[in-house]
């Protein structure tokens, strides 16, 4: 948030207000005590957009994948076509494999509400115990 506040705007007792989350010609005039009292909702706004949004995305690039060869055609180009996340089915016995190595690929996280896992793990082939996101390392 930018808040100016102008030696006119003080004789008038208001502020503007520039949300950093929207465009910079966006601002609105508050009075002085208006914005004081509610700057929290608006600072938990602004957030929950900002949450959203970033939320929004993460989901829109993860990919599932389920084979080995999947996973290398997904990220055999260089760091800058990186595609996203990759969710694969694991297990322990996975770890080190070579190919994550040479991918500059890296396990970023296991959610902890997933769904039940099936089949197996795509680096060891073992059956795998839970899902993984995967994603290129910078």
């Amino acid at each position: 948030m930018r808040v100016e506040v102008g030696p006119r705007d003080m004789a008038k007792g208001e502020v503007f207000v520039g949300r950093r989350d929207r465009g910079p010609k966006d601002k609105t005039s508050y009075a002085k005590g208006a914005f004081v009292e509610n700057i929290a909702n608006l600072l938990q706004e602004i957030q929950d957009g900002l949450f959203e949004k970033a939320k929004k995305f993460r989901d829109d690039n993860i990919k599932r994948i389920t084979s080995l060869k999947e996973f290398e055609d997904y990220f055999k180009g260089d760091e800058s076509s990186a595609p996203g996340f990759a969710m694969v089915p694991w297990s322990e016995d996975g770890i080190g494999h070579e190919l994550l190595a040479k991918l500059k690929v890296t396990p970023r996280c296991i959610p902890l509400q997933q769904e039940a896992v099936q089949g197996n793990c795509i680096f060891s082939g073992k059956p795998a115990t839970k899902w993984v996101l995967f994603a290129k390392s910078y």
